[in-house]
């Protein structure tokens, strides 16, 4: 994460309000608050520099703080899974993820905190071909320049970054990838890996059926849960990749099921 406190940068307004944005960028979100008290400024400096960065389309701004512009909507950011929530252990399963995919690789993105923690590792992969139906991935994402990025057709949800529908169903059932990256609501080493959403978790089961081979991304905190709708049977995934977080249950039942898995280290 970038230093907010060096003393060269904090005087100067367009250096500031630049590390700002980089700070937005990095984390999803910021609190006029704790800018202020990084940036040993007034919360009125503070405010002046969201409503600039706001003007030039850059960010949203939110009660008390601030938002990349093309993110999720307040709405959502309150009653969906946060940018910030498991933070720490979304980048961990991020660079441990990036680091099992090789360059000229095809890869599948699903929509997700995660997944965009994984997409910013890949900045830096050549020839990549990434396919997503995530709008929020591809719109703020700045892949390698050799990189070639796929969006998916479909509808745009309302309030949502994602595409759904049938257009993004007969997509996926015409695609096949090296690496398909899948991300969830909820994991039971039972019942296998559902989402709340039954429309979308549709979609995610041609994702485990468009790669040669899938990962699945989640943080420990997902465990021992069951949402409405099952994706599939954790036998069906190649590799769970979850953070050093997860609880000693789970992971003996996962080796009693011979399920393959990596616990990222932060």
């Amino acid at each position: 994460m970038i230093s907010l406190t060096s003393p060269q940068f904090i005087a100067i307004p367009a250096e500031r309000k630049k590390r700002i944005l980089e700070y937005i960028e990095d984390n999803g979100s910021a609190q006029i608050k704790e800018l202020s008290v990084s940036f040993s400024v007034s919360e009125a400096t503070i405010r002046r520099d969201l409503s600039e960065l706001h003007e030039e389309g850059l960010i949203e701004r939110t009660h008390g703080g601030a938002i990349l512009s093309g993110t999720k909507t307040i709405a959502e950011l309150i009653h969906s899974p946060n940018l910030n929530v498991q933070l720490d252990n979304k980048k961990a399963i991020a660079e441990h993820v990036s680091s099992m995919i090789a360059d000229g690789e095809s890869v599948f993105l699903d929509a997700g905190s995660t997944t965009y923690q994984i997409a910013k590792c890949l900045t830096n992969h050549r020839n990549l071909t990434i396919v997503t139906y995530d709008l929020y991935i591809a719109n703020t994402v700045n892949f390698h320049s050799s990189a070639t990025l796929i969006v998916t057709g479909g509808i745009k949800k309302e309030g949502r970054n994602l595409l759904t529908g049938a257009l993004t169903v007969d997509f996926m059932r015409n695609i096949h990838v090296d690496k398909a990256i899948l991300s969830v609501d909820a994991v039971d080493v039972d019942f296998g890996v559902s989402d709340s959403d039954y429309v979308q978790a549709g979609v995610k089961r041609l994702i485990v059926g468009a790669g040669d081979k899938v990962f699945l991304a989640v943080d420990h905190t997902k465990f021992g849960k069951a949402q409405f709708a099952k994706i599939c049977d954790l036998n069906e995934i190649d590799l769970v990749i979850t953070d050093d977080g997860l609880d000693s249950v789970y992971r003996q039942r996962m080796d009693r099921d011979k399920i393959r898995y990596h616990l990222a280290t932060k």
